[in-house]
């Protein structure tokens, strides 16, 4: 794959959850799962979120909605056996505050993730292991042709993905899988 293709797959980010999946762990006002999906191709119409890691939650709410001005649209809470299916944490809960750049059903997500403190590793096996970016999302409207070329790449899935957050008849499928920088990426089909 050329740095271009590179480019667009891993810049194509907590873990969003479908509520028939997981009804206690996300929301109805979830954006990523309230956008309608009109668009045609491999991406939703806001393909990307953005999630921070932050060790203050209250100092990063305070920031980015008073100083900075972003629009709070909820949160949600993911219990330790998500995040070690997910491939996310390791048995670690989340706790995540959403906010949105903008109004609006096209504003992008940006959502503040605090975890346990534990101690990071080199290089950031997982979500919690370091502070500031570490992870996309992308909201696509299938992940079959990027699991090829995952495949035909030879890049691992993590943790036990693909996990479904559907239902046996609309199945939505969430992907874990770590760019050349170690930066992870979580595609999340929209169910188009």
């Amino acid at each position: 794959m050329d740095q271009h293709g590179f480019t667009i797959l891993f810049l194509a980010l907590l873990v969003t959850a479908c509520q028939e999946a997981a009804p206690e762990e996300v929301p109805e006002e979830s954006p990523e799962l309230t956008v309608a999906i009109e668009a045609e191709g491999e991406y939703a119409p806001i393909p990307v979120a953005i999630g921070l890691m932050v060790t203050d939650l209250d100092a990063s709410i305070n920031f980015y909605q008073n100083i900075l001005g972003l629009t709070p649209t909820g949160g949600f809470d993911l219990d330790g056996d998500f995040g070690r299916r997910s491939g996310l944490t390791d048995n670690q809960p989340l706790s995540v505050k959403t906010f949105t750049f903008g109004e609006g059903p096209s504003a992008t997500t940006l959502k503040l993730v605090t975890s346990p403190p534990t101690k990071a590793e080199e290089h950031g096996r997982y979500i919690h292991d370091g502070d500031g970016v570490q992870y996309l999302t992308v909201m696509v409207n299938s992940v079959s042709p990027i699991l090829e070329r995952l495949g035909a790449h030879q890049i691992p899935l993590l943790g036990e993905t693909p996990i479904n957050l559907g239902s046996e008849e609309n199945e939505r499928l969430f992907v874990l899988v770590q760019d050349p920088d170690g930066t992870l990426v979580e595609l999340i089909e929209t169910g188009k």
